[in-house]
């Protein structure tokens, strides 16, 4: 009897054990992923950084448009360079993706973004390149995920810099950019107009409030006819594909005034109000609306 207490003794010692040495372990790992996750971001003069933060939660304006029942997440990385020495500072942060059933379209869809995100600044100098840019992920489904990025970009030393805005649309099931030439028939044009697409920037007074006579919006109602036809033309015959994107309730256009300093114009249409020019063969549409 006593060694058969003395066994039984000598398990519940062991096992104690083992259930400390497991906690102290566990301990241990979270905190050493707890370091690699928070880093300080020292920047030198001249060297490129990234820094990589987990999106928590989006800001309570965006969760309608970004809610899901899928398992895809959303990271952001930034891209940075900054020299004093040469009035050098560019900023753009992007979008990144995880979770995705196949890793390959992952990988490229997130190479993808980040091309597009940094690839405003690639065709001039660095030198005195001055680039705030913010990033908004304007729709985000198991089909697409639709970025806006706008800016503002100046050299050091200019009169006048440029105002920019572009957007990033990618189809997450194949890893494509969407391309404004496969969405819609050639009845799109009879479309842009301003019965259609509304002021949706900047700006966009509520309903039953007085439009300022200095603002955008008050300058896109009341423009004068060609001036605004010649803008509808210029979007049509161009249709790049980094001029539109994709929101709950709105298919919208980025419009560049016809003359003046360089201004975009954030127009929306309802889907609604364009499915009859959409193109239904491209098998797009029909995922996209089942959403709304």
């Amino acid at each position: 009897m006593v060694k058969k207490l003395y066994w039984i003794l000598i398990v519940l010692v062991m096992l104690t054990f083992y259930g400390c040495s497991s906690n102290v372990s566990e301990k241990s790992i979270t905190k050493k992923i707890d370091s690699e996750n928070v880093q300080e971001l020292n920047l030198t003069d001249i060297e490129v950084q990234k820094e990589k933060v987990e999106l928590q939660e989006f800001k309570e304006s965006n969760k309608s448009n970004l809610t899901h029942d899928f398992d895809y997440k959303i990271y952001f990385e930034k891209f940075i360079i900054k020299n004093k020495d040469i009035y050098t500072d560019i900023f753009i942060e992007y979008p990144q993706i995880k979770n995705m059933e196949s890793f390959e379209i992952e990988m490229k869809i997130n190479k993808l973004l980040k091309e597009k995100a940094i690839s405003v600044y690639k065709d001039e100098g660095i030198e005195g390149l001055s680039l705030p840019m913010k990033t908004k992920v304007e729709y985000f489904n198991s089909d697409i995920i639709s970025v806006k990025y706008t800016g503002y970009g100046y050299y050091f030393g200019a009169v006048n810099g440029t105002e920019i805005m572009y957007a990033t649309n990618i189809n997450l099931r194949t890893g494509e950019i969407i391309d404004i030439h496969n969405l819609f028939t050639d009845c799109f044009q009879d479309k842009l107009s301003r019965n259609v697409f509304k002021f949706n920037g900047v700006g966009k007074v509520g309903e039953g409030e007085t439009i300022d006579p200095n603002s955008l919006e008050f300058g896109y109602i009341n423009g004068d006819e060609s001036i605004i036809l010649e803008m509808f033309n210029n979007y049509y015959n161009n249709k790049v594909i980094d001029k539109f994107y994709f929101s709950e309730k709105y298919f919208n256009i980025i419009a560049e005034t016809p003359s003046g300093p360089t201004t975009y114009l954030e127009l929306a249409a309802s889907y609604d109000d364009l499915k009859d020019c959409m193109n239904y063969n491209y098998g797009f549409w029909n995922e996209i609306l089942k959403f709304k």
